[in-house]
């Protein structure tokens, strides 16, 4: 059904309360996300178990915010909002080579299976995990590119003005001026 931004407007103002305080309820449930060490995957994974009410409010929350019109969107979008690079990049699908847990039957990702299901119903675990698979190998290098990216901006910031106090320079554009001089 395609909706015009004002249609869209409208719908909402004319909502009744209950749906309204849905959106609220979702923004709390995803508060404590996405997850970024494995206390807070622990936690939030007794909570799964213990918690019946939580656990279908989440799949809800989940399946409201998660965006894509593909399955490999979809499966991405998801990852993105319950895990963050660095919990992401303690993980693979399987836990094959090296050092890395497995995400495969764990509670959260059985739950955002199930969350998948509810836009794509042929979804199963295989196909899940043959999407998860590359989102989670890529971590490692999406938080490389990003540290490289924040020690890049560091170095600029870091980057001295001219001392007028003292009458030095001592920034780079100084030690460059000097080379055309000569």
């Amino acid at each position: 059904m395609d909706r015009t931004i004002d249609s869209f407007m409208e719908l909402e103002s004319t909502k009744p309360l209950s749906e309204k305080s849905n959106t609220t309820n979702t923004i709390s449930l995803l508060s404590d996300f996405p997850l970024s060490t494995m206390d807070e995957l622990k936690a939030i994974e007794k909570k799964i178990k213990h918690d019946a009410t939580f656990r279908s409010q989440l799949i809800e929350a989940l399946h409201i915010t998660a965006e894509g019109d593909s399955i490999q969107k979809r499966v991405n979008s998801m990852l993105r909002i319950v895990f963050n690079d660095n919990a992401a990049s303690l993980f693979n699908w399987k836990g094959q080579r090296g050092v890395k847990q497995k995400l495969q039957g764990r509670r959260i990702s059985k739950l955002t299976i199930e969350t998948m299901i509810k836009t794509f119903p042929k979804m199963t675990e295989s196909i899940f995990g043959r999407k998860a698979g590359p989102w989670l190998a890529q971590a490692s290098f999406r938080l490389e590119k990003k540290n490289k990216r924040n020690n890049t901006s560091n170095e600029k910031e870091n980057e001295k003005e001219p001392d007028i106090s003292s009458g030095e320079e001592t920034s780079v554009a100084s030690s460059d001026a000097s080379k055309t001089d000569n």
